[in-house]
């Protein structure tokens, strides 16, 4: 009688195998972790310069359309700020029928936006720095009726580029990199 002998294949890792693929895993990780938190950072600038630019054309748009003055102002709790803070705490737009760019109750309140997230910051300059004033022109204008022209800037800087909104003084807003 010949007998047979049964070989039964062994199933599994050794854990040779096992660390070489830890390993292996933990610098794929090191390497592709960094990165992927750079894409975060990128899509969150580009997002929120993108809420900020179409919340600019649509006060411009409303401006137009309604023949009135439209006021973008940064806004806590629906109601327009001067302090020194940025307009990451929000924004407000309005009708602003008393042309004071200011929310009163005779204006009407036509889109709000919440604060930026990530610690974002966006700041602008001297004649953007508390609002932005669009006439049934579609023109910005200060307070004074004198034009509204200026820059905004979020703070986040990745590959030696940050996103700035330009605001020309016939009202056209644009998107431009600027180095850090």
């Amino acid at each position: 009688m010949t007998r047979y002998l049964s070989i039964q294949k062994k199933i599994g890792f050794t854990s040779l195998e096992m660390m070489v693929t830890v390993s292996v895993l933990a610098i794929l990780l090191a390497i592709g972790v960094p990165s992927f938190q750079s894409i975060i950072r990128n899509a969150r600038i580009v997002t929120h310069t993108n809420d900020f630019l179409i919340s600019l054309v649509f006060a411009r748009n409303e401006a137009i359309k309604r023949g009135r003055r439209v006021v973008a102002c940064k806004s806590k709790n629906n109601i327009c700020q001067t302090d020194s803070s940025g307009w990451e705490q929000g924004w407000i737009i309005f009708v602003d029928f008393d042309n004071n760019s200011v929310l009163d109750t005779n204006d009407i309140l036509l889109r709000a936006h919440g604060p930026l997230t990530g610690g974002d910051t966006l700041t602008g300059n001297l004649n953007v720095k508390n609002y932005i004033a669009y006439s049934s022109d579609g023109g910005t204008r200060l307070d004074t009726g004198a034009f509204q022209a200026g820059t905004l800037v979020f703070n986040l800087c990745s590959s030696g580029k940050r996103n700035a909104i330009v605001i020309s003084n016939t009202g056209r807003a644009r998107i431009m990199k600027e180095s850090c």
